[in-house]
């Protein structure tokens, strides 16, 4: 929960945007990661889906839209933990 109230502000903010993309740091930040972890996961293809535009080497970026929908697949069922 605390995770989702740091995110959602963001994540208006950024859908105001012409193209709702989050830099690295920004989703760092806001998930209290570090951005080293986002790049492993990128490596290892864990996390939100990315793109590079440009390809290569370019920074990646993360569209807003892939954030809330891998934080929705990433979901835990409280009542799993509970037993």
């Amino acid at each position: 929960t605390k995770t989702l109230n740091n995110i959602r502000p963001l994540l208006a903010e950024a859908a105001d945007d012409a193209l709702p993309v989050l830099r690295s740091a920004q989703l760092a930040a806001a998930l209290g990661l570090s951005e080293k972890t986002l790049s492993n996961w990128r490596a290892e293809s864990r996390g939100p889906r990315f793109v590079r535009m440009g390809g290569g080497r370019t920074p990646a970026v993360y569209l807003v839209s892939d954030v809330m929908e891998w934080l929705e697949r990433s979901r835990v069922d409280d009542t799993y933990w509970a037993a």
